[in-house]
């Protein structure tokens, strides 16, 4: 968890500083289409309202209109997912080795373990420890980009192994 919030952080820092935090300007979005998401969702709850029951409490669902409208402007904000990837591809981290969808997995596990208090491997996942190793390889190759490391370096993606970094694939790219 440690390292992923480290990793969280990060990303977060650099989306905040490269504009790269929200979908839209955020002019654009609280003046023209917040509104149109607000009408929206008030208009659907009022069809909804007027289809219910006399004996549902319409009160609540008067509430939850109400808490829905709160979380519009957390509609313009992109996901950790998209902002990781974003700074993955801006910052050309070499990600031989690494799966999109072990990533992907890292962030589902971290949302287990955060909102549930647990993680328990499904049937068919690997366990916590493979997830360990790949985001600590990450950050360690995040670290390395930042740094313009080039050299060797002690990895255990495919067990204890000292790898060149960046890798030749990798080296050969400009960056922009």
């Amino acid at each position: 968890m440690t390292t992923m919030t480290a990793l969280e952080h990060m990303i977060h820092t650099f989306a905040k500083y490269s504009d790269a935090s929200e979908l839209f300007p955020r002019q654009v979005f609280k003046k023209h289409i917040s509104p149109l998401i607000k009408d929206a969702i008030e208009s659907s709850v009022e069809k909804v309202m007027s289809k219910l029951p006399a004996s549902w409490d319409k009160s609540t669902l008067a509430r939850r209109r109400c808490e829905a409208v709160d979380k519009i402007s957390e509609m313009n904000r992109r996901s950790f997912k998209n902002n990781l990837c974003l700074f993955l591809e801006k910052k050309h981290v070499p990600l031989d080795n690494i799966k999109d969808e072990d990533i992907y997995k890292l962030i589902l596990i971290r949302n287990r373990i955060v909102h549930r208090g647990i993680y328990k491997a499904n049937d068919g996942e690997e366990s916590l420890t493979y997830y360990l190793v790949i985001i600590q390889e990450l950050i360690k190759r995040i670290f390395l980009t930042l740094l313009d490391y080039h050299g060797s370096y002690w990895s255990f993606l495919n067990g204890a192994e000292w790898k060149e970094f960046p890798p030749k694939e990798e080296a050969q790219r400009e960056p922009t």
